[in-house]
């Protein structure tokens, strides 16, 4: 998809079409360095404050702090050893893609077999939604008070997936350092399906590095000088939430095989929403609402994979 389809499609929701209005036709990554995300992201916080009221924290202050200074939080057993089974059973269930995001695959669906020849198997984002467990997670009420108070608004779930990486010699592109370029500002949630230790591909993230005031191209960064970095391992169910737009990288797999799946909260309807065909996701609004409560939130975080369009409210 284009720049100009892109900017067409955020007249499809209000609060896009206010963001386009008041503040111009960009892409985002042509304005994330940092002069412009300084200025243009409070005029996007304002104008969603002003379409979805704020909700009231409930999480440890501690907490925001820490993932304020560090980029990044952990959350051991986020997931329990049954839900880790639940939703591993349900994607190998499935067929994937030969990359993380389809977009950057061959398009051809295949299984997970002895010989499967690739490094990585992904599932698209409308497998994952089929999981009453990921609909629950992703709406958990404790990680939307974080990452509301980080964003300074109400989030907004532009994307979600979940691949495999398997014991391979070619080198994946995310497995060298970048940043991520996704919104003004925005956070990945993931969550290891697999016990992930220092051989089985780790995600490497360099702590405070989300701070820095300048931004390279996506992978031609060199590892920072101020930032030692940190190897971020776990049991299966283990979870992080994280800027990415923090300098990280996943770590070559030594042995084994590694599973992860991961949704994004940001501003709004991204850029990144629409090219990597998160808008294609689609879940009808009575299953969705059968798994989570529809509240007015819920129906603004999932606006996008509902099936009625422009309704917020139950």
């Amino acid at each position: 998809m284009v720049a100009e389809e892109v900017l067409d499609l955020y007249t499809m929701n209000s609060v896009e079409f206010k963001i386009k209005n008041n503040i111009g036709d960009f892409i985002v990554n042509d304005y994330l360095y940092s002069e412009n995300k300084k200025n243009i992201s409070p005029k996007i916080v304002s104008i969603v404050n002003e379409e979805i009221s704020p909700i009231p924290p409930i999480h440890q202050k501690e907490d925001e702090e820490l993932l304020r200074e560090r980029g990044y939080l952990e959350f051991p057993n986020f997931l329990s050893k049954p839900e880790v089974e639940e939703l591993k059973n349900h994607l190998c269930n499935h067929a994937g893609y030969n990359a993380h995001v389809v977009r950057n695959s061959d398009k051809v669906l295949r299984n997970i077999s002895g010989d499967y020849p690739f490094n990585t198997l992904g599932y698209s984002g409308d497998v994952m939604l089929e999981s009453s467990l990921v609909l629950k997670k992703m709406t958990d009420p404790y990680i939307l008070s974080l990452v509301a108070s980080y964003l300074e608004c109400f989030p907004t779930l532009y994307n979600l997936s979940s691949w495999w990486h398997f014991f391979n010699s070619e080198k994946y592109p995310t497995q060298k350092i970048h940043r991520d370029h996704d919104d003004f500002k925005f956070l990945a949630f993931f969550v290891y399906l697999t016990d992930v230790d220092e051989k089985t591909g780790p995600t490497v993230y360099y702590p405070g590095s989300h701070k820095d005031n300048n931004s390279t191209d996506a992978y031609n960064t060199p590892a920072p000088s101020h930032s030692k970095p940190t190897l971020l391992t776990g049991k299966a169910g283990t979870a992080f939430l994280a800027d990415t737009f923090a300098l990280h990288h996943g770590l070559p797999l030594e042995e084994g095989s590694r599973l992860v799946c991961w949704w994004r909260y940001g501003l709004y309807l991204n850029a990144i929403h629409y090219t990597d065909g998160a808008d294609e996701y689609k879940l009808d609004k009575n299953k969705l609402f059968s798994n989570i409560p529809s509240t007015e939130h819920n129906n603004y975080l999932l606006r996008s994979i509902i099936k009625e369009t422009g309704t917020y409210a139950s």
